[in-house]
């Protein structure tokens, strides 16, 4: 029974390699979970075939040597190989010891060395469920405020989304159209609106916390990325809603670092296919793109709101117009080559013509989403409610994730920010006339100002650039650099 037990073990925990170690690659940016069911719907496949081999050549151990085998060709795309090498070497020495028992043996090896393997290839998952997460700290961060009036909160995040200026001259993009009809539905629209960080998780805490996260209190860029999502949906913008008693709800939008924490889900929450086995069924950048637009068109649905207990806060967070730009201007599906939510120059360097490649998707899928989005705010249930609008950080034709001289920071750091308010006495027109443009860190302050009797000082303006690889260390981003137009030479 043991003999038999370990020609299955081998290939089974070889198999489990490739989720494991494809979910490091992403590290954080797929829930720990997806690792678990992908390794599990894998190892089924595997017993399916060895079950068939089984029946085709009349022997486990044989069957078991067959599909370790191809195992082991899938594991190149995964694995070091040396460390393919070092397995090849291993079971052709199992192999020989002893030709009676030679698969047998080899089975003995492949199970061992595989769940060595394995062991590695997982743990990285299981300590990022197993650590604690912690608020990144601020010291200007919110504090305990009493809101004396309680409106719904409807917080909307266009990923990607550029002012308007920079839309049009690098992307042919009239975002006008869409500023314009927000502003007829009742919303003041800022046009000029900076982010306090150059990446989605950072510029997202600071808005939720109100105010500048220390990066630096970190000192690895995996941990500051969980603890920086946990401070979205456990922070102090987060603590005072709960505090006054809102019901608390996002969307799922497949960026894992934020599809985690107490916030209940609103809407369709189907999981055929996750992000992680999209990237490794069949059909690559394809079968990803349509999980993608899945997922984006179930949270665009108008109506989502309509069941919600008020007062309510629902965290929209839209990945888009963010890459993969895998849909079109009315919804169909477009071709793409990126696989993975890759922005900047990552995703730039997997498209045939590069950067116009980039523009053409990006002016695509805002299209898309503003027309989406409209559809959506036209059937907000009625009841008082202040809804939020605005982007994370600008596109990413001109970023370069590990070179701030490479980077464009006029068109990254730079978006839009939409407020609208039919709370009676409660408007937010003056910050139309603001001296100087408007930081999203702000949002909140501004909004819990005009809900509650506390003085709620605004926050400068200021911007830092964040390296992919170290985003612990802020580099503030001067206003000469602020305003410089982007470089084709970049």
């Amino acid at each position: 029974m043991i003999s038999r037990a370990s020609t299955l073990i081998g290939p089974l925990a070889l198999i489990a390699i490739v989720p494991f170690s494809l979910w490091s690659n992403y590290n954080g940016t797929y829930a720990s979970w997806q690792a678990v069911r992908a390794a599990l719907l894998l190892g089924i496949a595997v017993l399916l075939a060895i079950a068939v081999f089984n029946w085709m050549l009349k022997s486990l151990p044989k069957a078991s040597f067959v599909v370790t085998m191809i195992v082991c060709s899938v594991l190149t795309l995964y694995l070091n190989i040396g460390v393919i090498l070092m397995l090849a070497g291993i079971f052709a020495v199992a192999g020989l010891v002893d030709r009676a028992q030679a698969y047998r043996n080899i089975g003995l090896a492949a199970s061992s060395i595989g769940l060595v393997l394995l062991a590695g290839a997982a743990w990285p998952a299981l300590n990022a469920t197993l650590e604690s997460r912690e608020l990144v700290s601020s010291e200007d961060a919110l504090g305990e405020i009493t809101l004396s009036e309680k409106p719904s909160i409807i917080h909307v995040v266009l990923d990607g989304y550029g002012a308007p200026d920079v839309l049009a001259d690098i992307y042919d993009h009239d975002s006008e159209r869409f500023l314009t009809q927000l502003e007829a539905r009742g919303f003041t629209v800022l046009r000029n609106v900076t982010t306090p960080y150059s990446q989605t998780l950072p510029s997202m805490a600071s808005i939720m916390s109100g105010g500048f996260v220390d990066v630096a209190a970190r000192g690895s860029a995996n941990v500051l990325r969980r603890d920086l999502g946990h401070t979205i949906s456990h922070g102090p913008v987060a603590t005072v809603l709960r505090d006054a008693g809102y019901t608390m709800t996002r969307n799922r939008s497949g960026y894992g670092y934020l599809d985690t924490g107490a916030w209940a889900h609103a809407g369709n929450n189907r999981i055929g296919l996750t992000e992680l086995e999209a990237m490794l069924a069949p059909g690559g950048p394809t079968t990803f793109a349509s999980l993608h637009n899945q997922v984006l068109k179930d949270s665009m649905q108008p109506g989502l709101l309509n069941d919600l207990a008020v007062p309510y806060f629902h965290y929209q967070h839209l990945l888009a117009p963010h890459p993969p730009f895998s849909v079109n201007a009315d919804g169909s599906v477009r071709p793409v080559t990126t696989l993975s939510y890759l922005d900047g120059n990552h995703a730039v360097a997997m498209m045939p013509r590069g950067r116009a490649d980039y523009i053409a998707g990006y002016r695509q899928k805002a299209l898309f989403i503003e027309n989406a989005l409209l559809r959506q705010v036209d059937a907000y249930p009625p009841g008082p409610k202040i809804v939020l609008i605005h982007g994370d950080h600008g596109p990413g034709a001109f970023l370069d994730h590990e070179s701030a001289d490479r980077t464009c920071m006029k068109e990254r750091m730079r978006t839009f920010m939409a407020f609208y308010s039919n709370v009676p006495d409660v408007s937010f027109d003056d910050l139309l006339r603001a001296d100087e443009p408007l930081s999203t860190v702000n949002a909140y302050r501004e909004i819990f100002a005009r809900l509650s009797a506390d003085e709620l000082l605004r926050l400068p303006t200021v911007s830092n650039y964040l390296t992919w690889s170290k985003p612990m260390e802020a580099h503030k981003i001067p206003n000469d650099v602020m305003q410089k137009e982007c470089n084709s030479q970049l």
